[in-house]
């Protein structure tokens, strides 16, 4: 955390993303959304009477939590016209661009130059209710392995001085237990699949080098084995 920030301000930046999941959940279980909610509403005691708080307290009143929790995800697409990254006219090109090729229709529009990666992360952010990612973020190796970190799709990072887990995937409990326990961080931040790249490449340089020098030695000793 930055000198002379105000340890109150992280509270407040965390209901924001939790505001806005309590407002329009995406993805998760019943049961998890629930017990988010509970969280949220717990942590509301330490807030004033700000107009901020008593929205907070108004969405996750104890008796609407159930409510608010089952509402169904809205299709991601929409999200993007919601915030103003596209308008319907491309959603639908980009629909039918999916329907012939498939693939995610975020990435499908960051291919297309209709989107940037800051604008799908944060639509990923709101979607899973999560902090998105920073342009100041640095990539790290820590305690993660390359090969995990290929695996699960993500990348350590220092982002606002503070250690976190980059993802451009829905990490799912498992998942989430694994990095903590090998990273000892819970923190999850949302970034394009670009950007997980592009950092992973950075923090893992010598270890991909590595890989390679290591991969041509091998091919060399089996081409002169054959020989």
């Amino acid at each position: 955390m930055a000198a002379g920030r105000d340890p109150r301000l992280e509270t407040l930046e965390s209901l924001r993303w939790g505001l806005l999941l309590a407002a329009e959940p995406q993805g998760g279980s019943l049961d998890e959304r629930l017990e988010y909610l509970r969280l949220l509403r717990d942590s509301i005691d330490a807030l004033d009477d700000s107009p901020t708080a008593k929205r907070v307290r108004a969405l996750v009143r104890s008796e609407s939590l159930a409510e608010v929790a089952a509402r169904p995800p809205r299709p991601f697409g929409e999200l993007l016209v919601a915030q103003g990254s596209i308008d319907d006219d491309e959603l639908r090109e980009a629909l039918a661009e999916q329907r012939r090729s498939g693939g995610r229709i975020g990435e499908i529009l960051l291919a297309a130059g209709k989107i940037t990666d800051d604008e799908l992360a944060r639509a990923l952010a709101s979607e899973w209710g999560l902090e998105r990612i920073s342009a100041a973020a640095e990539p790290v190796a820590g305690e993660l392995d390359l090969r995990t970190a290929l695996e699960l799709g993500v990348v350590l990072v220092v982002d606002h001085d503070r250690l976190a887990i980059a993802s451009s995937e829905r990490l799912e409990r498992p998942q989430r237990k694994l990095l903590r326990s090998l990273t000892g961080v819970e923190r999850i931040v949302v970034a394009p699949q670009r950007t997980i790249r592009e950092l992973t490449a950075r923090a893992y340089a010598d270890a991909i080098r590595d890989e390679a020098q290591s991969r041509r030695e091998n091919r060399a000793a089996e081409s002169a084995l054959r020989d």
